[in-house]
């Protein structure tokens, strides 16, 4: 009966064949004849075989032995799958979903302020110096400014539960000013992957110095 519907129903194995010739006279015809398509339809697929023009067998999708084209086993293939969805997903989850495409590149000047800083830092601190992020060596530009240097202060509490400006011996702090290129992603300013936020503690580094700093200032031209 089945093969009235497709010619290559001939390969249904013989369980199956057997089945449908006990199932013919309890069941709809239509109904029979519905599910013979569905497994001409399966082999047509390649879930059995893949044929070429006029019928001819050309190859197995899947072999006796459970491999895919007979080359790859399924079940590895299958848990490829997985293991690639999971590695997408972590990296969709850590980067939060942010998607740049071709940012454009602003010029931005970048105020540093440092505090407490031995002398012999504060002197490598030169105009025309590059400054990067220590962590990630991203280059957020070149200082174009020293804008001041004045003894180091610190907050202390006095015995009557003040707190005053103190003055650290010996130490310096420093504002100077950098002159870079930025990206917006998701409208915060980055050069490379270092964020440009006031108020952001960032240890840099010059040609011949590193400290710690804070932004104090970022501005777009």
């Amino acid at each position: 009966m089945c093969q009235a519907v497709h010619p290559l129903s001939s390969s249904i194995p013989s369980r199956m064949a057997a089945l449908l010739e006990l199932s013919s006279g309890r069941i709809f015809n239509r109904r029979l004849i519905w599910y013979c398509k569905q497994v001409s339809l399966l082999e047509l697929l390649g879930i059995r075989e893949v044929f070429g023009k006029g019928g001819t067998k050309k190859m197995r999708l899947i072999d006796n032995q459970g491999r895919l084209f007979g080359k790859v086993n399924l079940i590895d293939f299958l848990l490829i799958l997985v293991v690639l969805g999971a590695v997408a997903f972590g990296v969709y989850k850590m980067t939060q979903g942010e998607v740049v495409i071709n940012a454009p590149e602003k010029t931005v000047t970048v105020q540093f302020y440092g505090n407490a800083l031995y002398p012999f830092v504060v002197e490598n601190i030169k105009e025309g110096d590059t400054i990067r992020s220590l962590e990630s060596n991203d280059v957020i530009g070149k200082i174009v400014k020293i804008d001041e240097v004045k003894e180091a202060i610190n907050l202390v509490s006095t015995a009557d539960g003040r707190t005053v400006i103190s003055e650290i011996p010996d130490k310096y702090s420093i504002y100077f000013t950098v002159e870079g290129k930025a990206s917006l992603v998701n409208n915060i300013l980055q050069a490379g992957s270092t964020p440009l936020l006031a108020g952001h503690e960032l240890k840099i580094k010059g040609t011949s110095f590193t400290m710690f700093s804070v932004i104090s200032k970022v501005q777009t031209k």
